[in-house]
């Protein structure tokens, strides 16, 4: 980062490893970085960007120029700079971030690391392309990260990436789930011990290979004493079933909580009915009518083998695959 600065957006489902990836390869870098998460809800306008720059004054007191007319602009973000002028506008407020970002990667290179962006508030978004055009002659590094199933069709997310696209700013790199032989070798190392051929194939087929996924079943079966050594690794007890640990019940629970009482009871059907499920099956159990929500408040999820298209409306044919584990059903041909 001695040149130029770029943006890059890590895309993947929850769970596959984004934040992880992103926390090491700043750290082997060895980059100074500024890292926030947008909140879930309730956030005000610009809060990742009024976090980052809070971070920075907190390490750097005088990192910002007083001398700059546009720095107390910055009092709408962060009061403890001082009341902003009565005259702030958008224009005026984005050129004040923007020379915040300016005076901080003029110090030496930095990684700005804004996770969960699905969550970020539209202000921010809109924000960004001003801060992409400034990382072009800055060492600054605008590292983002969101998960793919959380940015429906309308998202102010797509249309960031649209226009970061069009003006060549923009590195996307999609993290995908491990395949069986690297979701085995994790479990073992979440295990302290390698996994045998027939637990490492139960947690990949559970889990589709999904890290966070294969991490807490794992421990799951380990705090249960469900496991035996076995000739080459740990194994299940004969007796013993793959657990849905806690965690991840309530991760599926707050991914829900958004829905309507019709959407929740469709998706409830769906799951009893199986990993596969016929929409003329919930229509004839009187369970279709909130599908269409649950569908459209997130784009299609990826299955095992590739990504799959959402009907165009519930009733029309097709039916829905939801992932063994937590995953609200996704779209099946």
């Amino acid at each position: 980062m001695r040149g130029e600065g770029a943006v890059v957006l890590l895309a993947g489902e929850a769970g596959v490893g984004k934040t992880r990836l992103a926390e090491a390869a700043t750290a082997d870098s060895r980059l100074a970085c500024l890292r926030t998460v947008a909140p879930e809800r309730g956030s005000s306008p610009y809060a990742p960007i009024a976090a980052v720059l809070r971070q920075y004054v907190r390490r750097e007191p005088d990192g910002l120029s007083r001398a700059n007319p546009l720095v107390a602009h910055l009092g709408a973000l962060l009061p403890e700079l001082g009341p902003p002028p009565a005259a702030t506008d958008r224009e005026t407020l984005h050129a004040a971030v923007r020379h915040a970002f300016d005076a901080i990667a003029a110090r030496g290179p930095v990684v700005v690391f804004l996770d969960d962006l699905h969550w970020a508030d539209a202000a921010t978004l809109e924000l960004l392309p001003s801060l992409a055009e400034a990382a072009d002659d800055r060492p600054l590094l605008l590292l983002g990260a969101y998960r793919t199933e959380e940015i429906p069709r309308g998202h102010a997310l797509r249309r960031l990436r649209t226009d970061l696209r069009r003006a060549g700013r923009f590195v996307e790199l999609t993290i995908e789930p491990l395949d069986a032989a690297a979701a085995a070798e994790l479990a073992g190392e979440a295990l302290g011990a390698k996994a045998g051929p027939a637990l490492g194939a139960a947690l990949f087929d559970r889990t589709l290979g999904v890290p966070f996924f294969v991490e807490e079943l794992a421990a799951a079966l380990r705090a249960a004493g469900r496991l035996r050594p076995g000739p080459q690794g740990l194994e299940l007890d004969d007796a013993s079933s793959v657990p849905i640990p806690e965690t991840l019940r309530d991760a599926l629970r707050i991914r829900t909580e958004s829905h309507s009482e019709e959407a929740r009871a469709s998706l409830e059907a769906a799951a009893a009915v199986g990993l596969e499920v016929d929409l003329g099956v919930l229509a004839s159990l009187g369970r279709d009518a909130g599908i269409g929500e649950a569908l459209e408040s997130r784009p299609p999820r990826r299955t095992r083998a590739r990504r799959r298209r959402v009907p165009a409306r519930p009733g029309a044919g097709g039916g829905l695959r939801r992932h063994a584990l937590a995953a609200p059903p996704c779209p099946a041909p």
